[in-house]
């Protein structure tokens, strides 16, 4: 687990599954929804 200290993004790697966690400006500034965007979802 990385940037938890800092608390504006922290990155969780679980081997397959990778979870990003962003404060607000983060996730607009990254945008990884427009990086992963063509990546198949999956329905939890």
């Amino acid at each position: 687990m990385e940037g938890y200290r800092e608390a504006k993004w922290i990155l969780m790697d679980f081997g397959d599954i990778v979870v990003h966690l962003f404060g607000k400006e983060e996730r607009n500034y990254y945008d990884l929804e427009l990086l992963w965007g063509d990546a198949p979802r999956i329905q939890w």
